[in-house]
């Protein structure tokens, strides 16, 4: 099960929307590949910024991840 606090990776990763992007269309791929090996995906929507731990810790790793990115280029 992936978790998601927004619906486009649920969307895109069922293929109930186009992917129209290099990034959209990079993650439809991934996720299709995964599918090819036998693993099987639900997604499940979460209500972001609203207090549920994981989903806060996982904005909070987000977040970190992306200002070490910046530090490094």
């Amino acid at each position: 099960k992936i978790h998601h606090d927004y619906n486009g990776l649920g969307f895109w990763g069922r293929g109930e929307w186009k992917t129209n992007k290099h990034l959209t269309r990079a993650y439809k791929g991934f996720i299709d590949q995964k599918r090819i090996t036998g693993l099987n995906l639900e997604f499940v929507w979460t209500r972001g910024h609203d207090g549920e731990y994981w989903n806060e810790y996982a904005d909070m790793l987000a977040t970190s991840a992306v200002q070490n990115y910046k530090k490094e280029v």
